[in-house]
């Protein structure tokens, strides 16, 4: 019994020390945390210069900034506008945050989330929200633009809504 106690007590030791010892092996946060700081700020500094190196670089892209933020790039290969007018492009809505949703109308997971787009459309696109979903079909069925139509009215879609 009394072997068996000493055993106990041995292996638990062996146990804790285990611990101790693996966990002094990770990288503490309260020393390098001042070097990875400085590292940090100077490799921000030199993509900063690459990044207006490649704007250089690259005058056909549109990397014109719109105060702090760049100009996002045109919706390309819309095939059909199915509630808005053809030609609607994102500048359109240049002031107005633009969310952009890529969707199809069978997918499970797109369906998940239409009630908070259409609950965010609701809420907010007086105060400036645009949604604009860009449906993606993969199947041949889901070129339909009728099938479309009938999903957005099933499922009470009312913001713009173009077939890629």
């Amino acid at each position: 019994m009394k072997t068996r106690r000493i055993i106990l007590v041995v292996v638990l030791l062996l146990i804790a020390g285990s611990i101790y010892y693996l966990e002094s092996l990770r990288v503490s946060p309260a020393g390098p945390v001042t070097e990875l700081e400085t590292e940090i700020v100077e490799t921000e500094e030199s993509e900063i210069k690459e990044v207006e190196i490649k704007e250089k670089e690259m005058p056909e892209q549109p990397m014109i900034k719109d105060g702090m933020y760049l100009l996002s790039p045109e919706l390309k290969g819309i095939v059909g506008y199915i509630n808005t007018e053809e030609g609607t492009k994102i500048s359109d809505f240049r002031g107005k945050v633009v969310l952009i949703d890529f969707w199809t109308y069978s997918c499970i997971n797109c369906i998940r989330t239409l009630p908070h787009l259409t609950s965010w459309d609701e809420k907010y696109k007086d105060q400036g929200l645009v949604i604009i979903g860009v449906h993606t079909p993969e199947f041949e069925f889901e070129k339909d633009i009728d099938n479309v139509k009938s999903a957005m009215e099933k499922y009470g879609i009312e913001y713009i809504v173009v077939q890629d």
